[in-house]
């Protein structure tokens, strides 16, 4: 079996790791970009803050964002404390308007980005081999590819799974067990006017709706895993959630409702180290953030653009960088915690329901606890 050569092997195609294969292609590293699907399929994760803006416009791919004809928002809709509607402009942000896209022509948009910089991407395949202590490098055996990967540094942006770092023995911290259950409503008007995207706080969690550039209304019910257990089919169960909550009832009253509602996981976690030698996390891999944030891609992007300087600085022989890179990640990671916990502590209607209870009472549901960091700056 033939062995290719890489500065970098980044495993994972998603916003993390196709921006930092594009910074790195740039700066002219060699990189392998490996990722698990050959084509791209529907992702909830299509919310983008009004701070995105600087960071495309530094990454060099706002041109190629506006091509894709992302729904501009100007506002957004909450029900959050209170049972009545409230909205909030962004017209006194900088950059005015957020953004509502598809989710998977904006990865294949960021990975393409890659490609044409130098990046050689690998898609369709899966890591499954790997060898190497991290001072010499790593030896990637790729299922579905020819070919084995010697890379010098290893980079897992594999998403919350954190699948190269857990081969690692790196632990993840988890602070909770939210889940998503997402319905994809059809038959709205693409071309209609411009609706915010809206969270509607209930008893047993919340919900998010947002209205697609094809004209799809996508809403998500947000609740913890053992609220699901034992509701039945999830599709039933989020439908039935609908009528205590009006707010989203009524966006998707008049569209053709999903035959299959998709779970997936959106716990608040990090890695316990989201570095070492010869690699690191980024994106969701080191760091998911609650999506009621909505800051997972704009992180997904700061992480990348972190990790690229330190990866360069460490190349470099800065032997402190990767050290640096992991406190930054535990730092941030203390900081949207208090922040969350700010937000939800903003929600009292339901303070004997367990839902809000453990996040009133800062109660820890996941696989390991609190491990009493200091707090610190965001990463910018």
């Amino acid at each position: 079996m033939s062995v290719r050569a890489f500065d970098v092997a980044i495993v994972g195609a998603g916003p993390a790791g196709s921006a930092l294969a594009l910074r790195l292609a740039r700066a002219g590293a060699r990189v392998a970009l490996i990722e698990r699907q050959r084509e791209r399929a529907f992702r909830v994760g299509e919310t983008l803050p009004p701070a995105i803006a600087p960071r495309l416009q530094r990454l060099g791919v706002w041109d190629r964002f506006i091509d894709m004809r992302p729904r501009a928002s100007d506002h957004m809709l909450s029900s959050w404390g209170a049972a009545e509607l409230q909205s909030q402009s962004f017209i006194a942000h900088p950059h005015q308007h957020g953004w509502q896209i598809d989710r998977a022509r904006f990865d294949a948009m960021l990975a393409q980005a890659a490609v044409d910089a130098g990046a050689v991407l690998h898609a369709g395949c899966r890591v499954r081999g790997l060898d190497g202590d991290g001072a010499a490098g790593w030896r990637l055996q790729i299922e579905g590819s020819e070919a084995a990967l010697h890379a010098r540094w290893l980079v897992d942006a594999s998403g919350r799974s954190a699948r190269m770092a857990a081969r690692l023995g790196s632990e993840r911290i988890r602070i909770d067990d939210l889940i998503g259950v997402a319905l994809l409503f059809a038959g709205g008007d693409e071309g209609g006017a411009p609706r915010g995207p809206m969270i509607e706080a209930v008893r047993d969690g919340w919900w998010y709706a947002a209205r697609l550039p094809g004209g799809e209304e996508l809403a998500v019910f947000m609740t913890d895993a053992d609220l699901l257990q034992g509701g039945g089919d999830p599709t039933d169960f989020a439908l039935g959630r609908l009528a205590a909550a009006p707010h989203t009832k009524r966006r998707v009253q008049d569209l053709r409702p999903p035959s299959r509602a998709s779970v997936w996981p959106a716990a608040s976690q990090r890695l316990a180290c989201a570095a070492g030698a010869g690699w690191l996390a980024v994106g969701d891999a080191a760091l998911g953030r609650d999506p009621l944030s909505s800051s997972g891609i704009d992180f997904a992007l700061a992480s990348a653009e972190l990790a690229c300087a330190t990866l360069v600085a460490a190349q470099s022989g800065d032997e402190a960088a990767i050290a640096r890179y992991a406190a930054a990640i535990a730092r941030d990671f203390d900081a949207y915690r208090a922040l969350r916990a700010q937000f939800y502590a903003l929600e009292r209607r339901w303070p004997d329901a367990p839902f809000w209870a453990r996040r009133v009472s800062g109660a820890q549901r996941g696989s390991e606890v609190d491990a009493g960091f200091e707090p610190a700056a965001q990463i910018g």
